[in-house]
């Protein structure tokens, strides 16, 4: 058994093999038939039970055996170049039989000979071979054989050479037969089916479950009771860093440390195995056993470290709601403090040294302020309202927007367009507010210290090459962002600046990710660009 089963989606299981009822039981009975007419032939010529065997016509018996054994070797033949059909090659042969049959009964004396009781093989074979009311017409063709016999023997012999009721009970038993071949086909047929179907299903939910199996997060190992290497998922190759085929490897050798941990729980089960690294993997794994009677050990590989990632991610989401429920609550004290400090510096026996102060309040309370302002539009940027927006009319509009409201020259910032239109579902307050974090960062932090520097920005609207989906790149040509601070850029409250909160990339990242869209630093020879790219594109 490979290592990997061969994982496809779920298909129709391979049919039963579609001879089973057709041509191999008739080229069985074409051998029957061979074998019999030999039988014959050779009773008849070596003298066994003279008589009976052909005493009555022996000349005509040796015919008839002669032919019946032709017809044998031809049908044998032909069924095995399946020409003529089946079904014309059943008819033919069994009114071969019924003639021939009725023939040799005749020449070996008529009913008393016995052989007309060979007449029931082929009702039945017939009845079993085809479908519908075949084998009673058969065993009407075959009584009226044996009546036609006993007839023309009371004509040409006499009345003592007759038996009518012999003859009536075998015509009966030839239909009895026949309605009970017709009864076991259908039912035969009906349970082929329904295996068929139930082996269809088997083979359909095998697969499901391998394809089910492959394609889980959890690593999954089957380990047989000699500890070798039955079955592992992409997801435990992936893990283990095993092969992508191995005939049941010992899992010593392709897992040591996976082999110590389910010999220490085979012998302590009761004791939870502990978390393990294997050799060249940098994933820390932990195992959960479940025994498989006789046949072996299922092993669940989980990582720890995503779990753990899971637990930070759930510990990050608390605490957010806890900075959001702290941030609303600073609101008040903070517009308090914010409103005496300008009760205070509007005193006119307040000392210069003391107005001095009151603006330094005043300063860091507009500051705190737009922290908080920042922290509390992250917890209400999860209320998204998506709408198709055509970026090459709402692009224009925003810069405008931006610099009359800002009070920044026109040429400051530069916008290049797309011939294609492109429209993208986004909220149109977001994508506002993502810009003008990005515009404002490039105006703030691209001069540095640089008081006299000038900078300017180029907003451009584009396709990616290899997905051909919409982005807009914002890239200034101010002093750039040094290769020590790319990997800090989004942290929360990482800041290059004296005047800045660490808040704004960190904002933009979360709101573009809210609305399907990623936000990233795109390394530039000079200055610095931020990219936005969309995952659909509507146009």
């Amino acid at each position: 058994m490979p290592l990997t089963p061969t994982v496809t989606l779920p298909r129709r299981a391979i049919a039963l093999d579609p001879d089973a009822y057709t041509w191999k039981p008739l080229r069985l009975l074409n051998i029957y038939r061979v074998s019999l007419a030999l039988v014959l032939l050779a009773m008849h010529s070596g003298g066994y039970i003279p008589h009976l065997i052909g005493r009555a016509y022996p000349q005509l018996f040796l015919g008839v055996t002669l032919l019946y054994l032709a017809a044998g070797v031809v049908a044998i033949y032909l069924g095995s170049r399946r020409r003529p059909p089946f079904e014309a090659q059943v008819y033919t042969q069994s009114y071969v039989d019924i003639v021939a049959i009725v023939l040799l009964m005749h020449a070996s004396g008529g009913l008393e000979s016995g052989l007309g009781m060979l007449l029931l093989v082929t009702i039945t074979a017939s009845g079993l071979l085809v479908t519908g009311r075949i084998a009673i017409l058969l065993a009407a063709l075959a009584t009226l054989g044996i009546l036609s016999q006993q007839l023309f023997s009371q004509l040409v012999l006499g009345p003592a050479a007759t038996s009518y009721p012999q003859a009536g009970l075998l015509g009966a038993t030839l239909f009895a037969t026949a309605i009970l071949a017709l009864l076991l086909s259908r039912k035969g047929r009906e349970s082929a089916a329904l295996a068929e179907q139930r082996g269809i299903d088997l083979e359909n939910l095998a697969e499901l479950n391998e394809h089910i199996i492959e394609h889980m997060d959890s690593g999954i190992v089957v380990v047989d009771a000699k500890g070798r290497l039955r079955l592992a998922n992409e997801s435990a190759r992936q893990t283990l860093g095993l092969p992508a085929r191995t005939r049941n490897p010992p899992l010593e050798s392709m897992a040591p440390r996976l082999a110590y941990s389910l010999q220490t729980w085979r012998a302590q089960p009761d004791h939870p195995p502990p978390t393990f690294k294997e050799p060249d993997t940098t994933a820390e794994l932990r195992p959960q056993f479940v025994p498989l009677g006789n046949q072996g050990t299922l092993v669940y590989l989980e990582d720890a470290s995503f779990i753990n990632q899971q637990l930070q991610q759930l510990k990050l989401a608390s605490l957010g709601r806890l900075t959001a429920s702290i941030a609303h609550e600073i609101r008040n004290p903070l517009g308090a403090i914010s409103h005496a400090s300008q009760l205070l510096a509007e005193s006119s026996e307040l000392a210069e040294p003391d107005q001095r102060l009151t603006q330094i309040i005043d300063e860091h309370c507009r500051r705190m302020n737009t922290i908080v302002e920042d922290v509390l539009q992250l917890s209400r940027g999860r209320n998204v309202k998506p709408e198709l927006q055509t970026l090459n009319d709402v692009l224009p509009q925003l810069v405008h927007q931006y610099y009359t409201g800002e009070r920044i020259a026109v040429e400051r910032i530069a916008l290049r367009l797309t011939k294609e239109t492109v429209r993208v579902y986004v909220d149109a307050n977001h994508l506002r507010q993502v810009l003008w974090n990005l515009w404002t960062n490039s105006l703030l932090h691209g001069a540095g210290d640089e008081q006299a520097r000038i900078v300017t920005i180029t907003t451009t609207l584009g396709r990616l090459s290899d997905t051909g989906h919409p982005y807009i790149d914002i890239h200034d040509d101010g002093r750039g962002i040094a290769p020590e601070q790319v990997e800090e850029i989004f942290e929360p409250f990482f800041t290059s600046s004296r005047k800045g909160t660490g808040l704004g990339l960190f904002l933009a990242r979360e709101l573009c990710e809210f609305n399907n869209a990623t936000l990233s630093y795109v390394p530039t020879e000079t200055g610095t660009c931020f990219r936005i790219a969309f995952n659909k594109d509507t146009s």
